[in-house]
């Protein structure tokens, strides 16, 4: 696979690299290899996560090109970031990306945050207070909620037991 041999390829050049920077022969830093094998990783990673997932179900059709990118070439950050996990919600590679490229916006990095945690967190609930609560943090002008991960079966109140 693509995304595998351009790992291991980003792991030899890393090693090279640190092997010539203790003779003071720098062309390309540490720091940028690191990067870009994070990068390499993370990307690897949200391949083998999507490529689970049902897509004609969730997601439409004009994803796929993107997808077919994601598994063939090595993509910037920014492409990662904008077309593949904002429109797949995945909350998880969105920080890590954010944490390589240290973008450091307070307000999103919050809303990423809250939105993976609330998908975790049950949508329901019996109790008069545990709705009150659950429609508040719930907010979509607080999270970004991903419909299709929420489980309606499962009520806040369960989390006791």
């Amino acid at each position: 696979n693509y995304l595998r041999s351009a790992i291991q390829s980003l792991l030899a050049a890393f090693k090279l690299s640190k092997d010539q920077s203790i003779n003071n022969n720098k062309s390309f830093s540490l720091k940028e290899y690191e990067d870009l094998l994070d990068v390499a990783e993370i990307q690897l990673e949200m391949y083998q996560r999507l490529s689970t997932i049902p897509y004609s179900t969730f997601y439409p059709v004009s994803n796929y090109p993107i997808l077919i990118q994601l598994k063939s070439q090595l993509l910037e950050v920014s492409v990662l970031y904008n077309e593949i996990t904002i429109p797949f919600k995945l909350w998880d590679s969105c920080l890590l990306l954010l944490q390589i490229s240290n973008y450091n916006d307070s307000n999103i990095i919050s809303r990423l945050w809250k939105s993976l945690i609330y998908r975790i967190i049950p949508s329901n609930s019996n109790i008069t207070t545990g709705k009150t609560f659950l429609t508040t943090k719930r907010n979509v002008d607080v999270i970004d909620i991903d419909e299709h991960s929420v489980n309606t079966t499962i009520l806040l109140e369960d989390f006791n037991k």
